[in-house]
């Protein structure tokens, strides 16, 4: 988080990290994990930052909608009340406080199995539960709430705008150009290696002329 240790990562870059996981299949939080540090891929997309393995399995876990949970009872609807330190779901009911999460970074919270059980809109809220609903509360909303505004500002997207031209628009067109995937390297000093390699062969291309450097255009005031 911003407050102390390093700084906080996007909530958009962990989505991304999950995304792009999933699409090859991946689900596991310590895959997801080594392939940032390993992958080329992946450590562009979370900005060549440590991503912890259990930062990526706690974002999940907070994020995520239970099964058959609808939309009406999502952890959004959810109010917290800081006079009872409790958790307000969208028909009345309360859930109590029980345990800080493995990262420290959310707050569990649970409504007794009683008030589940006889509720009407438990097929809509806990369909699969016995225990009673619960939710996570995030501690740091306000430090994600500073990141998310500092990346939406004009200074966060031209420096957004800079990092993909320098990166993902080089990157891609070694690609295209050389015809290969990625280079088959292991370990924190192959994607190292890797990274070097690719940058070499960028620049020994704009040397020779094989293409234009791409050119940063302003970012339209406004949006």
């Amino acid at each position: 988080n911003d407050l102390e240790g390093r700084p906080a990562i996007d909530p958009r870059r962990l989505t991304g990290l999950w995304i792009l996981a999933l699409l090859r299949g991946v689900t596991s939080s310590v895959q997801v994990a080594h392939l940032c540090r390993t992958d080329i891929e992946f450590r562009w997309l979370c900005g060549d930052a440590h991503v912890q393995k259990s930062t990526l399995s706690a974002f999940r876990g907070d994020h995520r909608r239970p099964p058959g949970v609808s939309k009406q009872f999502d952890r959004n609807k959810f109010c917290y009340d800081a006079s009872t330190d409790t958790m307000v779901c969208p028909v009345g009911a309360r859930l109590k406080r029980r345990k800080l999460n493995k990262n420290r970074t959310a707050m569990t919270y649970q409504a007794p199995a009683s008030v589940c059980l006889e509720c009407s809109h438990r097929p809509e809220c806990s369909p699969t539960s016995s225990t009673g609903r619960y939710v996570n509360r995030l501690l740091y909303e306000d430090v994600l709430k500073r990141v998310t505004d500092r990346v939406a500002s004009e200074a966060g997207k031209r420096h957004l705008q800079a990092r993909s031209v320098v990166t993902e628009g080089a990157i891609g067109r070694l690609v295209s150009l050389l015809h290969w995937r990625r280079c088959c390297t292991w370990g924190g000093v192959g994607a190292q290696a890797e990274t070097l390699w690719r940058q070499i062969g960028h620049n020994l291309m704009l040397y020779l002329g094989l293409w234009r450097p791409l050119v940063l255009k302003p970012v339209p005031s406004g949006t």
